[in-house]
């Protein structure tokens, strides 16, 4: 069946569920006709840095990150955001003459 005989492309669906039985039984490329191109801009703001750890020390955050309910990454990060904060602080602190 030509790409002409078909229906328009609903506007709008009561669901997702909806959206997705048309599309289980449909193919987008019979619709050619309807796609209107999308101008799309995004702004990358976060960079990944990996950082080697020991084999151990990964396997005890993976378990605690479980316990918490969190990824390791973000328990991770808290951690070391924690640690980092304690040093600056120690740092800043004067040192006594002796």
């Amino acid at each position: 069946m030509g790409a002409s005989k078909k229906e328009a492309i609903p506007s709008t669906f009561d669901g997702v569920a909806e959206a997705a039985d048309l599309w289980d039984t449909h193919s987008l490329a019979d619709y050619a006709q309807y796609l209107k191109p999308a101008s799309v801009t995004f702004k990358l703001t976060g960079r990944v840095h990996l950082l080697a750890v020991d084999p151990e020390i990964a396997s005890q955050l993976r378990a605690i990150s479980r316990a918490y309910g969190l990824s390791p990454e973000t328990v991770a990060n808290l951690w070391l955001r924690e640690r980092l904060a304690s040093e600056s602080k120690r740092r800043r602190r004067p040192t006594r003459a002796a």
